[in-house]
């Protein structure tokens, strides 16, 4: 398998922490995920001097950023302007993947829900033109609501239709939000997939449980021939590395590159 693996920048307390422990882990590659205490500037204000001076101290610990990302909401009034800013963040910063999350739709009634979809779907459509005038993809997370489970994904996709919108597809967020298997119908995703969020959980739905990738219930043995054989070859990004301390996250993020290694060969 081909897939070049990459860990996301969530794996340390902070990005300086996160930087060292993926190089020190022997990965290469690295996913920005933009949070404000985590990260030293923010994708919708990043300026050239911003992206070339994280792009350099990623290259100082032999990262190259594959994907950058942030929460995005399209029914708020700027919501799409605002969304609009981070893409060119991310095209600052020369990566082709920008990850965000779904429409929730949890406690919420029909009505509501019908009214939200149509409009999430338009303002995506736009967001999904403007991705593709700068270079970028958008990849919208199995993260609950609407791209819950492997099928409501996949029937998103399919309304979309959109070049440069796919699926970041994180197998034990359709467990944990739902319930579901995250392999039931997943050949068929397999081609409207941009991106794959690797962590595992253990509980079943609503259980806050998340061991390190390899030692929870997500049947990755399963999932990534599926991946292999349905074409996929995007980035596989550890999320998530668990520990207390930094000693702690750094041995996690090396036992589940090991993990992850050993299945792609």
């Amino acid at each position: 398998m081909s897939n070049p693996l990459a860990a996301f920048s969530l794996c340390g307390a902070d990005f300086d922490e996160a930087v060292k422990h993926i190089s020190a882990a022997g990965i290469t590659q690295i996913a920005l995920y933009f949070r404000p205490e985590k990260m030293p500037c923010q994708l919708e204000t990043m300026t050239d001097a911003d992206a070339k001076a994280m792009k350099d101290t990623l290259a100082e610990h032999g990262l190259a950023p594959i994907a950058a990302g942030g929460g995005s909401n399209v029914l708020a009034e700027d919501g799409l302007d605002l969304l609009v800013k981070k893409l060119d963040g991310a095209a600052k910063l020369g990566v082709s993947v920008f990850d965000t999350g779904s429409l929730a739709t949890k406690d919420k009634d029909a009505e509501t829900i019908e009214r939200e979809t149509a409009l999430f779907y338009e303002n995506m459509a736009r967001a999904g033109d403007a991705a593709a005038e700068r270079g970028v993809t958008i990849c919208i997370e199995t993260h609950g609501g609407l791209t819950g489970t492997v099928p409501s994904s996949l029937a998103l996709m399919k309304r979309l239709n959109h070049p440069n919108i796919r699926i970041g597809y994180d197998p034990a967020n359709i467990d944990f939000y739902e319930g579901a298997s995250p392999v039931d119908g997943l050949e068929k995703l397999v081609p409207y997939i941009g991106h794959v969020h690797a962590k595992d959980h253990v509980g079943g739905k609503d259980c806050r449980d998340f061991p390190n990738v390899g030692e929870g219930d997500v049947p990755y043995a399963e999932i990534l021939p599926t991946l292999r054989s349905g074409g996929y070859e995007g980035h596989i990004s550890i999320e998530r590395a668990p520990g207390e301390t930094p000693d702690e996250r750094l041995a996690s993020l090396k036992e589940a590159h090991a993990f992850l290694n050993g299945l792609i060969g």
